[in-house]
């Protein structure tokens, strides 16, 4: 049966690629990269098709010791956040990392914007006990002795940080961390019942993510994504875990591979036991 790109998801964070000329059956998964560990579980029916690959691909591969190395010589930079803001904007940049962090506002500023974001979010996440996604998948794989890849390179990941957040995008995410602590609760409950939809629902939410930051940050590496996922397919089964917001809408990966010709179907626990 032909499903319409506007036809809503079920509600699964696990999928099943099949058909075309794959030989064994692949994974997708939508995660939440960082959730409460309160809040954080895998599901049964994860482990086991993690269980059933031979390899975890995940947007970017961080137990690789030069993909690392990469991105710790590219943060290494001196460029100040505020060389690009107004006197206005300096002001406003000041008393939010005064008011709202325990490092100095001369630290802030020569951050890599990413580190940057990235702790705004562990702190608008509300909890002391964070869990990674992705760090627990790992562990799995390793323990099953399962091969470790990722889909982009470090070095595509910091072009395209590069090419959203600039100093006036940083500033407004920052000014946005009281919006953000409402999304990760209202996202996390919507995670635990996997309501796909809803979780990508929230990359159309012009608070975080204006058109053209998506466009960048979503859609053009779900479309070079979809270009690199039948190499890794072939012969063997894998499992794909991206964010969750990657899956969903007619640009999603659900509907990429579809239209290139897989089945893509969601998988509940009973499925897999």
């Amino acid at each position: 049966m032909k499903r319409n790109s506007k036809s809503p998801l079920a509600n699964s964070l696990l999928w099943k690629i099949s058909g075309k000329n794959l030989t064994h059956a692949s994974y997708l998964y939508g995660t939440m990269h960082m959730m409460c560990a309160a809040d954080f579980e895998i599901k049964n029916k994860v482990k086991t098709a993690l269980e059933k690959c031979e390899e975890l691909v995940m947007e970017f591969d961080f137990t690789n010791e030069d993909e690392i190395a990469i991105l710790e010589e590219m943060n290494s930079g001196t460029i100040r956040i505020t060389d690009h803001l107004n006197a206005k904007e300096k002001k406003e940049f000041e008393k939010i990392i005064t008011g709202n962090f325990d490092f100095s506002v001369d630290y802030a500023d020569t951050m890599p914007p990413m580190v940057l974001i990235n702790i705004m979010l562990l702190k608008a996440i509300d909890c002391d006990d964070i869990k990674l996604f992705e760090t627990e998948l790992i562990a799995i794989a390793r323990q099953k002795n399962i091969k470790l890849g990722g889909v982009e390179s470090a070095t595509e990941q910091m072009e395209i940080a590069a090419k959203v957040f600039d100093s006036k995008e940083i500033l407004r995410q920052l000014k946005s961390a009281d919006d953000f602590k409402d999304m990760f609760k209202e996202m996390a409950y919507s995670y635990k019942r996997e309501e796909l939809e809803k979780i990508g629902s929230y990359i159309n939410d012009e608070r975080f993510l204006n058109q053209d930051s998506k466009e960048t940050i979503v859609m053009e590496r779900n479309r070079n994504w979809i270009k690199r996922m039948p190499a890794f397919m072939k012969g063997r089964s894998v499992f794909f875990a991206v964010g969750a917001g990657h899956l969903t809408g007619s640009e999603g990966v659900i509907h990429l591979l579809r239209k290139k010709g897989y089945a893509v179907n969601p998988v509940f626990d009973r499925k897999l036991k």
